[in-house]
């Protein structure tokens, strides 16, 4: 069982039209006091999977700092929140309205006629570098995805905050008492690779994420997949005070150090395809490891499962003496090794 968090953004609508009270008024454009309830949901097996799948004793200055990477994108806090409304016989949006929360509660007051409604909200979008709320004019196009300097562009930065959405048709009239419930639920995820580096001399290692989803619809609730993103990822840091430091991280490219035995590169991201490829994959991960004698060893990890909204999956993999990222007591990943591995085309891991 997953665990479950909640977050509760109490939302007052307050319907005060001065006009309605005047008998010769159109009554029918009149509303009513009803209060909006938003509960961001966070469902996530961040920490069972971390629990699950870093249980050495080796695995322990990790654990501890990939908890610490992932508490900030895996939260159940607000620290903002926005929302929009769109007349459902229109399509048009007829009020919006952006606030920063940084707190469990919060009320808001503010009128809207009576009518019907699409209701769209999406939490933790000011802090999304390299994702932005976009086409919110309707609903239909309303959308999270990649934008600005990363429109053009294939390989993409790591998202920066976990990202939350919602969607709620409302009848708002004026003869009974209304309460809406609104529950938030999570659009990214993130992967954590693994790699045992014990005895094998390298010079580095890059990996990339292949797969994931280019954008999250919001009216439907779907992800688009029309672009071949590929995601860069992160090294883990572990030179904090609380942690011993086993590597000297500088950008996607890790030194070794000389009692170095594993290290560890994250992503977050969207989720990947809910089918599976010819192949049978979900996602996958390409992994280039520099050997000391200049020659590059590419491996293809490929997923059996998908990546789910809310989740994090950890890969862990050991190197052989060739430079190949070998996956460790798993069947779900399969790996193809290329040796002396050259650059083609577009995706050039320069290093």
């Amino acid at each position: 069982m997953r665990p479950l968090s909640f977050i509760s953004v109490l939302l007052l609508f307050t319907l005060l039209v001065q006009s309605c009270k005047l008998i010769d008024d159109d009554l029918s454009v009149c509303g009513k006091d009803f209060k909006l309830n938003y509960q961001m949901q966070l469902v996530t097996n961040m920490n069972m999977e971390i629990n699950e799948e870093l249980t050495a004793l080796e695995d322990t200055i990790i654990k501890r700092a990939l908890r610490e990477r992932m508490a900030p994108i895996f939260s159940d806090h607000a620290h903002d929140i926005d929302l929009s409304f769109y007349t459902t016989q229109t399509g048009q949006r007829s009020y919006y309205r952006n606030e920063v929360i940084d707190d469990n509660r919060t009320s808001f007051s503010f009128y809207l006629p009576k009518e019907s409604y699409r209701h769209l909200s999406v939490a933790n979008i000011a802090d999304a570098i390299n994702v932005n709320l976009l086409d919110t004019l309707t609903p239909e196009s309303a959308s999270l995805a990649y934008s600005g300097d990363y429109a053009g562009v294939d390989t993409l930065m790591p998202q920066t905050t976990g990202l939350f959405s919602a969607r709620l048709d409302m009848e708002v009239n004026d003869s009974v008492d209304q309460e809406f419930e609104v529950n938030l639920y999570m659009v990214n995820s993130a992967m954590a690779l693994v790699v045992d580096t014990s005895d094998v001399g390298i010079q580095g290692i890059k990996s990339f994420v292949v797969g994931s989803a280019s954008a999250f619809m919001l009216n439907d609730s779907s992800y688009v997949f029309d672009r071949n993103i590929v995601m860069t990822t992160e090294d883990l840091d572990l030179s904090s005070a609380s942690l011993v430091p086993h590597y000297m991280p500088t950008g996607n490219n890790i030194t070794k150090s000389s009692d170095s035995k594993q290290m560890c590169m994250t992503s977050v991201l969207f989720p990947s395809a809910s089918q599976p490829d010819e192949q049978g994959a979900y996602w996958g991960i390409n992994v280039y490891v520099s050997m000391p004698d200049n020659t590059i060893t590419e491996t293809k990890l490929s997923m059996s499962t998908s990546l789910n909204a809310g989740e994090l999956k950890i890969i862990k993999t050991k190197l052989n003496k060739s430079g190949g990222v070998i996956p460790v007591a798993t069947t779900e990943v399969g790996a193809t090794i290329t040796l002396d591995w050259k650059p083609a085309g577009s995706f050039d891991p320069t290093w």
